[in-house]
């Protein structure tokens, strides 16, 4: 099994000590990203196939079988071979989602499993029953997966009135968060009980957790046309752009913010980047795509990686 080996930031120098997480990732994907040929669809559409075919193998073996049953009460995945049979509501919804996408009609029967990880008021989580999360993030990525699932499935009541209830919910904490001016920086939302309100855990906030919610939401409008659900979504979506206009006016945020990147000294500051598309012309137009290409920057001396890149933009236009 591969394992893999979480990436450390280089301690070495004082001006890269604060570079938060985020920005590291960043860049080594960009360093990735540049070098890499994109894989054929066969490529995917076979590593599918072969996982599909390991959960649902009954061959015994170290870790095997990988799930411990395959009737629909009781299917469960481990979050990693070996690891305890309970599983994560990430884990089987991302496969029932994935299996159903690539056409392999044994999962079908399993599709009534997926609500297993919702409760009745719905409220989605990573754990069965729908259990209050204390991070937007294991309960906002089942919610997603839950809501392709219901779109892809209208045949089935069940999953249609999840999606319903999931969007009621989230419509009632974006109007909590402030409606038109909702205010997603907090960690989760606890909707009942003497603990109402957001969770803040002093560590991180999850800011982008209102682009699920408006997710969610406008799936359900989608299916119901229920006003409630699309004047959420509009709400949450546009909440990004209303916090880096604010940052921009120089309103302390923790969105796209100095605090968010962890910067405390000048010398903590990360790369800057600026890019200005324009023509002889002037003002180009408006484009929907804009295809981003990053390449790694090398040390002259030694050749290696050494953390920063150069970006170029192109905008492709009809004379």
């Amino acid at each position: 099994m591969r394992r893999i080996v979480p990436i450390k930031p280089d301690r070495s120098q004082p001006s890269r000590r604060a570079v938060s997480a985020c920005a590291l990732i960043f860049y080594f994907l960009a360093g990735i990203f540049a070098h890499a040929e994109p894989l054929p669809y066969e490529f995917w559409k076979s590593h599918e196939a072969a996982f599909n075919e390991l959960v649902f193998s009954r061959t015994p073996g170290t870790y095997l079988p990988l799930a411990p049953s395959l009737e629909p009460n009781a299917f469960k995945l481990p979050s990693y071979a070996g690891a305890a049979p309970s599983g994560e509501g990430i884990c089987v919804l991302g496969f029932l989602l994935s299996a159903d996408l690539s056409g392999d009609a044994r999962v079908k029967p399993l599709l009534t499993s997926a609500l297993r990880w919702s409760s009745p008021e719905g409220i989605p989580s990573n754990g069965i029953g729908g259990k209050v999360a204390t991070s937007y993030w294991y309960e906002l990525l089942p919610a997603v997966l839950l809501s392709q699932l219901a779109m892809r499935h209208p045949e089935s009541a069940e999953m249609d009135t999840n999606l319903a209830r999931m969007a009621d919910r989230y419509a009632v904490i974006i109007r909590e968060l402030g409606g038109p001016q909702a205010d997603f920086n907090q960690t989760s939302f606890i909707t009942h009980g003497s603990q109402k309100g957001p969770v803040i855990n002093g560590r991180w906030n999850e800011p982008d957790s209102g682009a699920a919610m408006a997710y969610v939401c406008y799936a359900a409008w989608l299916r119901h046309h229920q006003p409630a659900h699309l004047e959420a979504a509009r709400w949450a979506i546009n909440a990004p752009a209303s916090r880096l206009k604010k940052s921009c006016r120089g309103v302390k945020s923790n969105f796209l913010s100095f605090e968010s990147f962890q910067i405390i000294e000048r010398t903590d500051r990360p790369a800057q980047q600026a890019c200005s598309i324009s023509s002889t012309r002037g003002t180009l137009g408006r484009y929907r795509y804009l295809l981003w290409h990053v390449q790694p920057s090398r040390d002259p001396v030694s050749h290696k990686l050494n953390n920063t890149f150069y970006g170029e933009f192109d905008v492709y236009a009809q004379p």
